[in-house]
């Protein structure tokens, strides 16, 4: 009876050595291939705001659209690969929703692409119904997402701004230059070893956060989902990852 007890309190503890702190709702650790290390409350569909616009770049990158084209935004004139910069680095809305808007077939096919993409990914319980991930439809569970971060890998113009703790924005007019710095919303980028990141929050999902790192070596998928605030999704996948390298020790 002793050793029963003794083995329950070992699996429980094991259970939930990471779940220390952590507010967010849903979480997960996973390795490159894709299997589950630690989780929490993976099976959940719920919103996930702007990680919706890793989905956004990559289906504008399949188009082999030309990224050197220019648009206006915000009166200053930018290529297609600087609004993915604003959209991935920044999470600007206006930048994805351009990029979907001068999409070759139009708004409505990037969102129709966006939604084949995920199912041909294996995304089963994802829908999209918007580029920026505002519209609180756009849903999708912590497993889901791992194969997201997985297909957004093979994407360097997405890897480069992932890796980028700034966007800038010039502009030239009567020849004076003014330039506007926008810093990126994961400050975590700064401090490890990312391959890909993307943050998220509207009311309803929390603060949310996909990032996959590099440690010693060996890629880690991290997913923080639901959590307090965009402050918290910050505490909170740092623990991960923190977590993450001690057991790798």
């Amino acid at each position: 009876m002793l050793k029963m007890i003794i083995a329950g309190l070992f699996v429980f503890i094991s259970s939930s050595a990471f779940s220390f702190d952590i507010l967010a709702k849903s979480w997960l650790i996973a390795d490159g291939d894709g299997n589950v290390l630690e989780s929490e409350n993976i099976n959940i569909q719920q919103p996930i705001a702007s990680i919706t616009k890793l989905m956004t770049v990559m289906v504008v990158l399949d188009s082999n659209d030309s990224l050197n084209q220019t648009y206006k935004i915000r009166g200053v004139t930018v290529t297609r690969h600087k609004l993915i910069d604003l959209a991935i680095i920044h999470s600007d809305n206006q930048a994805a929703d351009m990029l979907c808007k001068t999409y070759r077939r139009g708004y409505s096919a990037c969102i129709q692409e966006m939604n084949h993409k995920a199912q041909v990914i294996g995304m089963s319980k994802t829908e999209f119904h918007d580029s920026t991930g505002l519209d609180n439809r756009n849903v999708s569970t912590p497993l889901d997402l791992i194969k997201l971060l997985q297909a957004a890998e093979k994407y360097p113009a997405i890897v480069n701004a992932s890796n980028q703790t700034i966007v800038e924005l010039l502009s030239a007019k009567k020849r004076r230059f003014t330039k506007w710095t926008f810093s990126n919303t994961n400050p975590l980028v700064a401090k490890y070893n990312v391959v890909v990141s993307k943050t998220g929050y509207v009311r309803l999902s929390g603060g949310c956060l996909v990032m996959t790192v590099m440690i010693k070596g060996e890629k880690r998928l991290f997913v923080v989902l639901n959590s307090r605030t965009t402050r918290t999704r910050i505490h909170d996948m740092e623990q991960l990852i923190v977590a993450a390298i001690e057991k790798s020790t």
